[in-house]
């Protein structure tokens, strides 16, 4: 009888136990819930960010332990630092420009039609005479018609188009400001597992084509802004598979540096380099993890540490696999960068390593 009230006796001294614990814990909690508020009312323009109050709802009714929670508002005030940030950019940019939103948006439509009539006249004759005129050729419809370019609108036409690039330019480098909530636990994975890099393989003669433009970019949003690029590996039934998935719009990384399909890209005369890429990619918000080639109808694919897990490291390190050994199609595991990665995330794009 003492026997079993002494059990009953420790049981109700371990649940006092683990509710003071828990009193304890939300106590805590309710702090930081404070720190997210008063860190939202530092930056009250980047807290409207659709992302942004998702995170916030999240770590408002979160469960995770006090630690994650740190990591996790520690980044959320770095996002909403950059958000801040590139939004008074954007802010002065169209100060600077002297437009409101309506009249932005009505002169993109007035550039874009003034762009294609320039286009239009520049392909009918490309020789301007001295006198500001445009002959057409004799055997145009309209032959002997004069089109007066006019300096001013050339000028304001030119203005414009730098204002959306530089609008552009912005908008991509902000797809890399949000981080994943758990950024610094991946990180911390990644090391322990020995990634150091992601690779892209590419023809050489795409290098220069990359510079100009800042980056990689997906086939798909080379397809929608019209960015030749001058050597594509991939083929027109890869790009449906892409889109098939879901994926057109990701650039493609591998964690293996001697992938197979460039065995096939060397055969059909391609002068092929290996670009190393920072792991911070795998960090931003957006970032999906395969554990195989995405356009094989097997893969598994998603933006979680859980989903990072399923790739085998292992085996993405073994080299030159036959494509009978079971690791052949782990080994093709890929990150997948959501449209742009960025020149600063390449190491050594003005120095890359031939292809093996």
């Amino acid at each position: 009888m003492a026997l079993v009230l002494s059990s009953v006796l420790l049981v109700l001294l371990l649940i006092l136990y683990i509710n003071a614990i828990n009193a304890l814990s939300e106590k805590q909690k309710n702090e930081y819930r404070n720190k997210i508020n008063e860190i939202l009312e530092q930056y009250p323009i980047a807290a409207k960010n659709k992302k942004v109050q998702a995170k916030v709802s999240f770590l408002m009714n979160s469960k995770c332990d006090i630690t994650q929670i740190k990591d996790a508002i520690e980044t959320l005030e770095l996002e909403l630092k950059k958000i801040e940030e590139n939004n008074k950019i954007l802010t002065k940019r169209n100060k600077d420009y002297g437009l409101n939103e309506r009249e932005k948006s009505i002169t993109r439509r007035m550039v874009d039609k003034e762009v294609k009539n320039h286009q239009k006249a520049l392909q009918i004759n490309k020789h301007v005479s001295n006198d500001g005129y445009r002959d057409m050729p004799h055997h145009h419809p309209n032959a002997h018609t004069k089109v007066i370019i006019n300096n001013e609108s050339t000028s304001f036409i030119k203005s414009s188009i730098n204002h959306k690039k530089e609008e552009e330019r912005l908008r991509l480098n902000s797809l890399n400001y949000a981080l994943k909530p758990n950024s610094s636990t991946i990180k911390q994975y990644l090391h322990n597992a020995g990634v150091s890099y992601f690779y892209h393989f590419t023809d050489r003669r795409n290098l220069a084509s990359i510079r100009e433009h800042g980056g990689l970019f997906s086939w798909k949003y080379c397809e929608d802004h019209e960015i030749t690029i001058p050597y594509t590996g991939g083929s027109d039934f890869s790009r449906s598979l892409d889109r098939n998935h879901g994926l057109a719009d990701y650039v493609r990384l591998s964690f293996c540096d001697d992938h197979p399909m460039a065995f096939r890209l060397r055969q059909n005369g391609y002068n092929l380099v290996l670009l190393k890429i920072k792991v911070d990619v795998a960090f931003i918000d957006t970032t999906l993890f395969s554990d195989m080639n995405a356009t094989d109808s097997n893969h598994h694919h998603g933006g979680s540490l859980a989903d990072l897990k399923r790739v085998d490291i292992s085996a993405t390190r073994a080299d030159y696999l036959s494509s009978s050994d079971p690791r052949f199609k782990p080994h093709q595991a890929e990150v997948l960068v959501k449209t742009f990665v960025p020149l600063k995330y390449i190491v050594n794009i003005d120095n890359p390593d031939d292809m093996r």
